[in-house]
């Protein structure tokens, strides 16, 4: 006979304890925890804005190494922003590296040697990043619409689209 409280030694007489003399042993108890979409969406904005930070973090200098290359090669800015449309046709900047000569006309290509170079290994978009870090695009979705040209085509307030993904780096169909 055992003293009350003292615990047993052997594992038949763990399962006579946790059974209630039975032998059978409770189904385990899961707590009951619902989807939400939201926790979905918040933890996918989260990987996305950590990614995007990381990769700013390894690509600095690489990026420091392409606006010194830009200033050097031609007079004007660094970075060119754009304004394009987001989720729910909220406005947000789209800052790239120039690529272009400043003052040249409206399409006209007058791509210098340096944008040339970035245009090809796509590098010229790597500050994009910095609108995923903000929240304004994801790293997957479709890709974001310039605001001017979204706004003429949307005259009534009515014919807006109804709620439209987070623009992103990528699209749905590029992945591999």
């Amino acid at each position: 006979m055992r003293a009350a409280g003292a615990m047993p030694h052997d594992a038949a007489a763990v399962d006579t304890l946790v059974s209630g003399g039975t032998g059978v042993n409770p189904p385990l108890q899961q707590p009951s925890r619902r989807h939400n979409p939201q926790d979905k969406a918040a933890a996918m904005q989260a990987v996305d804005r950590m990614v995007a930070l990381v990769a700013l973090v390894f690509t600095l200098p690489l990026l420091l190494l392409c606006a010194l290359a830009i200033r050097l090669s031609s007079p004007g800015p660094v970075l060119l922003c754009t304004r394009c449309v987001g989720r729910d046709g909220r406005g947000f900047p789209l800052w790239m590296f120039r690529t272009t000569r400043t003052g040249a006309a409206p399409g006209s290509a007058e791509v210098t040697l340096v944008g040339e170079l970035l245009q090809q290994t796509r590098i010229d978009q790597f500050p994009v990043l910095l609108s995923v870090v903000r929240g304004d695009m994801a790293l997957v979705g479709p890709a974001p619409e310039p605001f001017p040209w979204l706004v003429s085509s949307r005259d009534d307030e009515r014919q807006r689209a109804p709620a439209t993904p987070k623009p992103g780096l990528s699209g749905w169909l590029e992945m591999p």
